[in-house]
């Protein structure tokens, strides 16, 4: 067993990370080879990376936590929108 195997073995509640930085660094040092075939380059260009998609939910989950706090009364979907986007820029800055 090499040093990565043993790595690997030794940090399995890890794996998702583990592929991720792995996958990243590839596309870096490597960007026309890396992921350019197959299924997954096609889910990455169209939803992103495991961590982008991460961050993504946790945005939307503070939005609509931050909609849930405001809800007093009847709200237009122009009212939610910009609830949504409010909670959303706050998040991103």
């Amino acid at each position: 067993m090499d040093k990565v195997q043993r790595f690997i073995e030794e940090n399995q509640y890890q794996l998702g990370y583990i592929m991720q930085e792995a996958s990243r660094r590839w596309i870096k040092n490597d960007p026309v080879g890396a992921l350019t075939e197959g299924a997954a380059n096609g889910l990455i260009e169209k939803y992103g990376t495991y961590c982008e998609l991460l961050d993504k939910v946790e945005r939307y989950e503070d939005a609509l936590k931050k909609i849930e706090s405001h809800k007093i009364g009847v709200f237009t979907s122009t009212d939610m929108r910009i609830l949504a986007r409010d909670a959303l820029t706050e998040k991103n800055q």
